[in-house]
């Protein structure tokens, strides 16, 4: 069951050639192993800088430089293609007509633009396309396109701490009301509502933005994990044994950083925190300041007072919504915890994401029992509900006991069962 798949035409090109080279070597002195490295070097971005600062090049720097150039030097090449492939997939025009399927684990059309010229999401995006992918480009290949998904996802990011940091009065008025569990909820939302609501549509959208590039990334990873657990088995038991007893490496230390980039080269999915989103808000953004952090679990509920409810449409046999709103956990959890962890400096202060986790949900939990008894909610709220169960279960922080006297999980079931019924009605 271990048993290799057949290489395809173009592996076995590959390897043919590698063949002929290693048997040239023993008449020729080639240097095999050094013309490798070199190779390796100008992949990873070491090649031309001095070795002083070689020496000192943190082991993410993939992250903030392209490890292949792969437009400037591959030219119409494997990687070039694949690499505008997933440009092309994480543009606004292809998010417009792009759903993630749970159900498939791959990007689909979206229902209402099938017959319409769409490509075919789901074929290039299958976990068997993209494992495939992997056997012919590597980790280094991989490491060119997350760059890419990473640049997309930080844009995003980007304007997610801006909106956190310009709307400081709002989430001030909000903290001062006190404990989400204690607020009063018409006032808490009449406060979330103050902010304009073009605004607060945009953020939303940068949100559902931010949660599909890091989809795409889960998706490139889960090949990875898949193909490097199938041909190195013991390489996954070694890596984990550092991040099993240190957790997260979210301080980013020196001494984690080579594992956390092997393990990230396996598939290995980052815990709580992705500490390359961590890395680049230290590379890029402007200083992260304490108030914005204090306020980030407070700001980041504001999504669920958008209007991008309205679109929501339920696609049952993809267990997802048209609008992708279903990909709003995983980035609300990632720019939490990424907001965190950029401003702490030691553990005690990073100490307090489980803390902020908990109350991004208990602020999000308010809105929900106050809109469910809002006439004019009744038609978003079974969407809203039905997230809100989504962001619980992949929270590693939030038990749903915690947010259970805020918001009773019957009315979250029942309100999902109501998202099943309508959506088998139409």
């Amino acid at each position: 069951t271990n048993a290799a798949p057949p290489p395809s035409g173009l592996e076995e090109r590959i390897l043919a050639r590698l063949q002929v080279l290693f048997a040239v070597e023993h008449e020729l002195p080639l240097g095999l192993t050094g013309l490798v490295r070199e190779v390796w070097n100008q992949s990873a971005g070491y090649a031309g800088l001095p070795e002083s600062i070689s020496a000192a090049e943190p082991p993410l720097a993939w992250a903030y430089r392209d490890p292949l150039d792969v437009r400037g030097q591959c030219g119409d090449g494997l990687l070039a293609g694949v690499a505008t492939l997933l440009d092309d997939l994480a543009g606004p025009a292809h998010v417009a007509q792009l759903c993630y399927s749970p159900v498939r684990a791959c990007m689909v059309p979206r229902p209402s633009c099938h017959g319409s010229g769409v490509p075919a999401y789901d074929t290039f995006t299958s976990p068997a396309e993209l494992r495939a992918l992997y056997r012919l480009v590597g980790p280094i290949g991989f490491r060119a396109l997350f760059h890419n998904l990473y640049a997309a996802a930080f844009t995003h990011l980007e304007e997610i701490l801006h909106f956190v940091r310009t709307q400081g009065e709002v989430w001030q008025a909000l903290s001062e009301a006190g404990a989400p569990a204690n607020a009063d909820p018409a006032a808490m939302v009449q406060t979330y509502r103050s902010v304009q609501r073009s605004t607060l549509d945009r953020f939303a959208q940068s949100c559902i933005g931010l949660g599909l590039q890091l989809t795409y990334v889960r998706l490139l990873r889960d090949a990875q994990r898949t193909e490097t657990r199938r041909t190195v088995p013991l390489l996954h038991e070694v890596l984990s044994l550092p991040r099993a007893v240190h957790g997260p490496n979210a301080l980013l230390e020196t001494s984690l950083l080579h594992v956390d980039a092997a393990a990230l080269d396996a598939g290995l999915p980052p815990r709580a925190v992705d500490p390359v989103l961590v890395h680049l808000l230290r590379e890029y953004a402007l200083p992260v300041e304490p108030a914005v952090v204090g306020h980030a679990a407070v700001a980041l509920a504001a999504v669920f007072h958008s209007r991008i409810w309205h679109d929501a449409t339920y696609v049952p046999q993809h267990d997802a919504f048209e609008n992708n709103v279903h990909c709003l956990p995983v980035a609300l959890h990632h720019a939490l915890g990424s907001l965190l962890a950029a401003t702490a400096r030691n553990p005690d202060s990073l100490a307090k994401l489980p803390d902020a986790a908990k109350e991004l949900m208990q602020w999000t939990a308010c809105s929900l029992l106050h809109f469910s008894k809002d006439p004019k909610q009744q038609a978003s709220l079974p969407a809203m509900a039905h997230v809100f169960e989504l962001s619980v279960r992949s929270s590693p922080f939030v038990t749903q006991n915690q947010v259970e006297p805020i918001v009773p999980y019957s009315l979250i079931r029942s309100h999902y069962q109501s998202l099943l019924h309508v959506s088998s009605h139409e």
